[in-house]
């Protein structure tokens, strides 16, 4: 029932980038979790999510190919000193704004016009 409801607020790739990077704050977030069960989830999940689930879970959506530049533009934003769980988010929605053929700069400009709004 817990897991719905994360779900319905949680993209599932907003949740496993929040659980790769040990974003409490992102699960906290969630209507019903609070700090106790946030730290309960990501100590859980923590092996069961990949450590580089941000850029694995982006290049699932577009393929091998389109790889390279999301992970870049998630590590430019991360760098710009965003939350990986934030980066990803964001970047994830400018590739699906872009679609497969936005290059990095694109990619980190709407990224950074996402984490905005």
């Amino acid at each position: 029932r817990m897991a719905q409801g994360v779900l319905s607020e949680l993209a599932p790739d907003e949740l496993a980038a929040a659980i790769a990077a040990g974003d409490k704050a992102a699960l906290q977030r969630v209507s019903g979790v609070g700090a106790k069960l946030a730290v309960r989830v990501l100590t859980e999940l923590r092996d069961k999510v990949p450590a580089a689930a941000t850029g694995q879970v982006i290049q699932g959506d577009f393929g091998a190919g389109a790889g390279g530049s999301l992970s870049d533009a998630v590590s430019a934003l991360i760098n710009l000193g965003y939350r990986p769980a934030e980066a990803s988010s964001a970047v994830s929605a400018a590739a699906r704004d872009l679609g497969p053929d936005g290059d990095v700069g694109d990619l980190i400009r709407h990224g950074l016009k996402e984490l905005v709004r």
